[in-house]
C-alpha cells in the first residue's frame, strides 16, 4: 500500500529500508549538563534519544538493571532472574499487544510494514532493539546496573545537583556515586504487585501468583483456576488459559461484563474469603474450590531508590508533580511513563521531549505554589468527572485526558501535539476491544492523514 502523505512526513521521515544514522562525535562540546536516565525500557530509550539529539548541550547516561534494552518486555521464561530475584516483566508466552503497532509505536521509527496490526512481544522486543541500534543509543547504557539511591545535593548556590548512587548487578559491594545536573525517572510501573488482601489466603494450599508471574498456559491443564481481576490482564489471560483448564472463574467488583466468554469461564463477584479445602466463598454467597489462584490486580508505584523526603507515593499518588511529569520542587527531576492507560509508546516520546526541552532552559514554569494548586486542581476535576479516586491519580484512560495532557505538554514547551488520527484509533480500538474481545486483535488499521484512518477486518 501507497504511504499517505502523512505517514512520509511523520511516521516514516526516512525510508523503512534504509534506516542509517552515523553516530554524532562529541569532542566538541564543552560545559554540558550531566544527565542520569533510570531505565533502559521505552521510556528510558525516548530519553536517551531526545538527549543525543541535543548532544551540545547534554551528557546522557542511563543505568538498567538487565543486560539489555526494553524493559518490561523483556520476556523471561521464568518469574525470577538467574540470581533469584523476581523478574520485572509481566509478558508472557502467548501475550500480543493491546494496541495496534499504529499506536505502539515511537514517532518517526515505524514499524514493519506487513499490514498486521498487532504483533507478538518477541517482534516488539525486536523493534525495540532496532530503535535502539539506529540511534546509537546502547552506548550510552550502563547494563547490568542497579541504582540504590538517588539524592539532591546543594552545588553552585541554590542550583540542586543530584548524587546517583549504584553497584553492579553481580558484584553488590562495590558501590559508586556519580553526580549529575538532572535526572530523568524512567523505571516503569508494573514491577511491583499489588496483591490485595484476602481473608485466608494463609492457608490456601493451591498455587498462588500475581499475573506478572504468570507465563504459559499449560502449567494450569485441567486445573479450576480462579481469576481475580477483570481488566485487560485477567481477561486476557482468562483466554490464554480457557484451552487448557478445565474451569476458569474471573472474580471482580465491576457491573456484569458484556463480553462473550469462553464456555469454561464462569464469571463471579469478588471474593469473600477462602475456606478449609481450598474453597472459595463470593460474596454473593456462592461457593467452588479451586487449585489455583492469578492475582491480576494491577501494579503499585516502586521508587526505592528515592527517599521520602523527595517524593511521596500515597494511594498511587505520586507527589508533588506538575502535568505528571516535573517535580514541583526539584525543576531537574522528572518522570517519564507514570501515567497509565495511555498511547504508551507515543506518549512516553512526548513526555521525554517535554523533559528535555524544560532541561535545556528557556521554558517558564509556573510558580512552586501555582503548579500545587494545578496538580490539585487536575485531580479533584478528575474525581469530580470520573468518580476517581487516589488510587487512579495518573490513570489517564478516560475520556480525553491523556490527549489533554499531551497537548499541555506541547504548550509549555513549545512543540506540536500528537496529531488527531492517534486519538480517533485509540477510540476504535477501545470499543472493539469492549465488543468482541475474543476477535479485535483481527483488525488492522492504517494511516490516512493527520486526521483520519482505515481499518480492514
Amino acid at each position: 500500500m501507497e504511504l499517505s502523505d502523512f505517514e512520509k512526513t511523520w511516521i516514516f521521515p526516512v525510508s523503512n529500508t534504509d534506516m542509517k544514522i552515523a553516530p554524532r562525535s562529541e569532542d566538541r562540546f564543552v560545559n554540558r549538563k550531566k544527565i542520569a536516565v533510570i531505565g533502559a525500557g521505552v521510556s528510558g530509550l525516548c530519553a536517551l534519544k531526545h538527549l543525543t539529539e541535543n548532544l551540545e548541550d547534554f551528557v546522557p547516561t542511563a543505568f538498567e538493571k538487565l543486560h539489555g534494552v526494553g524493559g518490561i518486555w523483556s520476556y523471561t521464561e521464568t518469574a525470577f532472574d538467574e540470581c533469584g530475584n523476581p523478574t520485572h516483566s509481566g509478558v508472557y508466552n502467548n501475550l500480543m499487544t493491546n494496541g495496534p503497532k499504529e499506536l505502539v509505536m515511537i514517532p518517526g521509527y515505524p514499524h514493519k510494514q506487513t499490514g498486521i496490526s498487532y504483533l507478538h512481544h518477541t517482534e516488539m522486543l525486536e523493534y525495540i532493539k532496532g530503535f535502539t541500534k539506529h540511534f546509537h543509543l546502547d552506548k550510552y547504557v550502563k547494563f547490568n546496573t542497579v541504582v540504590k539511591s538517588v539524592r539532591p545535593v546543594q552545588n553552585e548556590g541554590d542550583q540542586v545537583k543530584w548524587d546517583v548512587t549504584y553497584c553492579d548487578r553481580y558484584y553488590a559491594e562495590e558501590i559508586h556515586t556519580n553526580t549529575f545536573d538532572g535526572v530523568i525517572i524512567c523505571n516503569g510501573n508494573y514491577s511491583k504487585c499489588h496483591i490485595p488482601n484476602v481473608k485466608g489466603i494463609e492457608n490456601f494450599t493451591g498455587h498462588v501468583i500475581h499475573s506478572r508471574d504468570y507465563r504459559t498456559p499449560e502449567v494450569y491443564q485441567g486445573q479450576r483456576v480462579l481469576i481475580l481481576g477483570a481488566s485487560f490482564s485477567g481477561l486476557d489471560i482468562t483466554f490464554d488459559l480457557s484451552k487448557n483448564a478445565a474451569q476458569i472463574y474471573i472474580g471482580h467488583r465491576k457491573d456484569k461484563m458484556q463480553i462473550k466468554l469462553p464456555a469454561n469461564v464462569s464469571e463471579r463477584p469478588d471474593v469473600s474469603h477462602l475456606d478449609v479445602g481450598n474453597k472459595v466463598v463470593f460474596l454473593d454467597g456462592s461457593e467452588t474450590e479451586v487449585d489455583s489462584i492469578i492475582f491480576c490486580t494491577g501494579y503499585s508505584y516502586d521508587f526505592p531508590f528515592l527517599a521520602d523526603d523527595t517524593i511521596q507515593v500515597k494511594d498511587e499518588r505520586i507527589k508533588p508533580l506538575y502535568k505528571h511529569l516535573v517535580h514541583i520542587k526539584y525543576h531537574n527531576l522528572f518522570f517519564v511513563g507514570i501515567t497509565r492507560h495511555v498511547s504508551y509508546f507515543m506518549q512516553a516520546h512526548e513526555q521525554a521531549k517535554a523533559a528535555v526541552a524544560i532541561l535545556k532552559g528557556g521554558i517558564q514554569l509556573p510558580s512552586e505554589q501555582a503548579m500545587l494548586e494545578d496538580a490539585e486542581r487536575e485531580f479533584q476535576q478528575k474525581r469530580q468527572d470520573y468518580g476517581m479516586s487516589h488510587l487512579h491519580a495518573h490513570y489517564l484512560g478516560m475520556g480525553d485526558l491523556e490527549w489533554k495532557l499531551n497537548k499541555d505538554h506541547a504548550e509549555l514547551c513549545g512543540f506540536e501535539p500528537l496529531p488527531p488520527v492517534l486519538k480517533s484509533i485509540m477510540e476504535h480500538v477501545k470499543e472493539s476491544r469492549s465488543a468482541d474481545f475474543c476477535n479485535f486483535r483481527k483488525k488492522n488499521y492504517f494511516f490516512k492523514d493527520a486526521q483520519h484512518f482505515g481499518v480492514i477486518d
